[in-house]
């Protein structure tokens, strides 16, 4: 499979120097709320604390307790299918080991993405001719397509909530108004033939991956991002028209990290554009986390582990400054698909460099109140994108399953500011990327949560954790492996300890730490 950063050549210039902390962006001021409030009831209580101090030149974070900058969005656990029901070996108890990742806090569900495949259809492969799900009823392959309550189903096995991708490229506005009211219209034509219950589905996506030429479609619809708006609004028109309980829409701003339009603008020219000419008909703007162009160097790892550095960079001194200025209501941004993109080396790439790479694409999504992050993918195979289980055996889990599974259980409702002071660095390309990487929240049950990634391969990094308080008890949660970048299932694992927090705290090299800590 093509990589999707080789096809986007146009020579990137920035003016930004200044290097920022992954995920610790303050993300746009006009940030919506999460709409399903906290899932489960109750309030998040505040925590009597000063404010917090760390010595001069330490290194450390802040944690502001009682600053919370948005509720958390469980939606950021989340994966997309990419399967047929003829080719899903195990797949009920796949599914049911899936439930695990299910997450006790924010909205309390999973995200189920239902892509179809490359939904609009990809120019370099013939049998991806785009997905019309009228064609499909009652077929269960060949792959990528089939029939659509098949992938219902799977959805409400898990009980996750639905992000569906309708087909812009191949496919027409009104195609897509069907679609919508096949999932969500109690008297819809085409479930009077072909039964399911409503699924009173929420989250749309118009394309996938439209903004790449090598996508059927792009260049007689999408030939830049404007044109490709101008017909999205068609799309999101007919769509909401056929939905009688309101539906959020995104529209394609990236095929991937860089935030550029094959023939088109680049970066907050694309946000311009789109929001311009969609106003109110676009709730979201849709990119694609895979490590790309510029920041990553084919074979370089380090550049691959600089991608949400640079992520962060980009969303919060271009992409979100433009969504403030040119959105005409609340607008987020979801990152649809993400992984290391690593095909040729699919050890690290389900391994334990792919979960940190995870918990890094989290914590931004987490920390820039992102609509959702998903993991690519529940099911193909054993190629390097499968994401959570080897040799189709639901209990040999990989180390991203494990990640899913400890956040799922450890975090908060309530996202809280965090600054960081004189965490050492990697320089990569022209950014300096910290060594560790951090998000926190707190939650109803009093406690506050911190997450910290440590990026680097083979380096034990101490940071001090200033909280404005003494907990009473703290316990760490760590994923950690005992070969770096280059664990897998057979020397990875989850550990759970107490620990105290009363000096610098020692991140292990190449691992993800939860702390749990009690005020």
């Amino acid at each position: 499979m093509a990589s999707k950063h080789q096809t986007l050549k146009t020579l990137f210039c920035s003016s930004v120097a200044m290097a920022v902390l992954a995920g610790c962006g303050t993300g746009p001021s006009m940030v919506p709320t999460i709409e399903h409030g906290m899932g489960f009831g109750g309030t998040v209580p505040s925590i009597q604390a000063g404010a917090p101090n760390l010595e001069a030149g330490a290194a450390g974070f802040k944690i502001f307790v009682n600053d919370v900058t948005h509720p958390s969005n469980s939606f950021v656990l989340a994966t997309n299918r990419n399967h047929v029901s003829d080719n899903f070996p195990n797949g009920a108890a796949k599914l049911a080991k899936l439930k695990e990742l299910r997450p006790s806090w924010g909205q309390g569900r999973y995200m189920y993405r239902i892509g179809h495949g490359p939904t609009d259809g990809r120019n370099d492969y013939n049998y991806m001719t785009g997905y019309h799900f009228e064609q499909h009823w009652n077929k269960n392959g060949g792959y990528p397509y089939d029939d659509l309550r098949n992938a219902l189903k799977d959805a409400n096995d898990l009980d996750a909530e639905q992000l569906h991708v309708v087909n812009f490229g191949t496919g027409t506005a009104e195609e897509a108004g069907r679609y919508v009211s096949y999932l969500n219209n109690p008297n819809d034509a085409n479930r009077k033939q072909y039964p399911f219950p409503v699924q009173n589905a929420k989250y749309f996506e118009i394309g996938n991956e439209i903004s790449w030429s090598m996508v059927r479609g792009h260049a007689e619809h999408a030939a830049t991002e404007t044109q490709y708006a101008k017909r999205a609004k068609e799309f999101a028109q007919a769509m909401r028209k056929s939905s009688p309980t309101p539906i959020k829409i995104g529209a394609v701003a990236s095929t991937n990290s860089a935030w550029r339009w094959d023939g088109g603008g680049a970066e907050d020219e694309i946000v311009k554009n789109i929001l311009t000419t969609m106003g109110t008909d676009v709730d979201f703007l849709i990119y694609h986390g895979y490590p790309s162009w510029p920041i990553k160097n084919e074979g370089d790892l380090n550049t691959y582990m600089a991608q949400n550095a640079w992520n962060d960079r980009l969303l919060t001194q271009k992409i979100e400054p433009a969504i403030k200025q040119y959105a005409k209501h609340n607008v987020q941004i979801a990152n649809t698909e993400f992984f290391t993109e690593q095909y040729n080396d699919t050890k690290k790439a389900r391994g334990l460099f792919g979960a940190i790479y995870s918990a890094d694409t989290v914590s931004l999504a987490l920390n820039h109140n992102m609509l959702v992050a998903n993991q690519f993918c529940l099911d193909h195979g054993e190629s390097a994108d499968a994401a959570f289980f080897y040799g189709d055996n639901p209990e040999r889990v990989t180390p991203i399953f494990q990640f899913q599974k400890m956040l799922a259980k450890h975090w908060g409702d309530q996202q809280i500011k965090v600054d960081a002071q004189a965490i050492p660095t990697n320089q990569v390309g022209d950014i300096a990327v910290p060594k560790l990487g951090i998000t926190a929240s707190k939650g109803r049950n009093g406690k506050v949560y911190v997450m910290v990634t440590n990026r680097t391969q083979s380096e034990a990094v101490n940071a001090k954790l200033a909280l404005g308080f003494t907990p009473k008890s703290a316990t760490a949660h760590v994923l950690s492996g005992t070969a770096g970048w280059d664990s897998d299932e057979n020397n990875t694992k989850v550990e759970t300890k107490a620990v105290g927090l009363n000096g610098a705290y020692s991140f292990p090299a190449a691992s993800v730490t939860i702390l749990e800590i009690t005020p």
